[in-house]
Parts: C-alpha cells; structure tokens; sequence
C-alpha cells in the first residue's frame, strides 16, 4: 500500500476515534449538568448568605450554590475522566495528564441567580490543549440545555430534543422517556419558590387568553348596557 495513502487512512481513523470521543464526552457533559442543575434549584429562590470575592471596592458574589455544583461536577469528571484536568471558577485548577481539560462555571450569571432572576446557567467546557472543542449550556429554572462542538450539537427542551449535524450525541439519559423515568420525575418535582415545574408552565386562563381583543368587546358590552339604563330611566321619567 502505497505509503501516503496509508498515512490518510491512519489520519481519518483518527479523526473518527476523535470524533467519537468527543460524542462521549458531550453526552457524559449533558447528563452531568443535569443532575448539577438540581442542586443549583435546591438553592435558587431561596435565603442565601453572599459572599464577595474581590477586595477592592468592586462586587463579585459568591454563594454556597457556586460552591456545591463545581465541587459535585470535579468529583464526577475526575472520576470518569481521571486524565483530565480541570479549571474551576470556584476551586482553582486540577492539573491533568492528558491533554483535556474541563472547564466550569457553576452559576454563570450569580447575580440573577441571588435575586431570583431565571438568567443563569451551568457552563461546562472541553479544551483539548489550548483549543475548545465541545460546550453545554444547562438552564435548570428553564429546563433548557444547549450542546454542541464543531458540526454537531443537539438542543433538549423540556424533555423535547433537536438535534443538528451528523454526530449522533444521545440526550442525557435522565430524561429519555424508556430511561430514567423516575430522574425525570424528580426533576419535575423540582420546587422552585413553591411552585413546582409543572405549575410554573400551567396553561393561563380563559382571560388570559382571550387577551385585550375580548377587553375591548366587555367594555363595549358594558357601555350600551349602561345606554340602555339610562334610555330606560329617561322614558320612566316621561311617563
């Protein structure tokens, strides 16, 4: 076999092993944002003690949410991917062996994490060397997660996932509905400021619905109904 012909094929083998390496590791990346998310809702909407990690006059909040979900995906990425480093916003950097690495941020955006404001996720990045290769954005109080990495990617949506390119990344199995039912559910359960997920997505009522077009229709009713009064008053007065 000739030698450069060799040398693609070695070459596409391992862009494939590569490739598929990455899907793993995205799908491994879904699942785990998923069960962070919980114990990030455990503390949303509710009492917190603030902590400021700058010094110099400038705001940088820190709560016991930050530090629970980094802790929870380092012990679980080190014990998948033992290899690997990490890079904490929390917790500093975990040296590796291998040329991957993690990268977290337990609650980006704590600011509207601390006054109840939805806006906020987990981020979980892969690096390979200097140069990222996959993401997942986990939004819990929206139940949305974003992954992707070059040419592929998928979206899960309250349970409903799309998906984008030839990578076939499989959904966290937590909410595929023939596996983890009883994860799911207990995501479902999720109370978040006394409301659970089911409630918050209730459908609104028939007023709400109907919108301002049915307003205008009941003043009008009201204002020749008042007419009418008066009309009839006026004719009483007559007799």
């Amino acid at each position: 076999m000739d030698y450069q012909v060799s040398h693609n094929i070695r070459e596409l083998y391992e862009k494939i092993t590569a490739l598929q390496g990455v899907s793993q590791a995205l799908a491994f990346a879904g699942e785990l944002v998923q069960e962070a998310g919980r114990i990030a809702l455990r503390h949303f909407r509710q009492p917190l003690d603030v902590a400021n990690k700058l010094a110099d006059g400038r705001f940088d909040p820190v709560t016991v949410a930050d530090r629970e979900v980094e802790s929870f995906l380092v012990e679980r990425i080190r014990a998948r991917f033992p290899d690997h480093g990490i890079v904490g916003e929390e917790h500093g950097v975990h040296e590796g062996r291998s040329p991957y690495s993690w990268i977290i941020d337990p609650i980006d955006g704590t600011r509207a994490f601390i006054s109840g404001v939805p806006a906020w996720g987990i981020l979980l990045g892969l690096r390979e060397n200097e140069r990222c290769i996959a993401g997942v954005v986990h939004q819990p109080y929206l139940e949305e997660t974003f992954c992707g990495s070059a040419g592929q990617g998928w979206l899960l949506r309250r349970g409903e996932r799309r998906s984008k390119g030839p990578g076939a990344i499989p959904p966290p199995r937590a909410l595929q509905a023939d596996e983890g039912a009883e994860e799911a559910a207990d995501h479902e359960r999720a109370v978040i400021g006394g409301q659970t997920c089911a409630e918050r997505r209730q459908l609104p009522t028939d007023a709400q619905q109907a919108g301002p077009q049915s307003g205008q229709q009941t003043q009008r009713a009201q204002q020749q109904e008042g007419r009418a009064r008066a009309q009839s008053k006026m004719r009483e007065e007559v007799r």
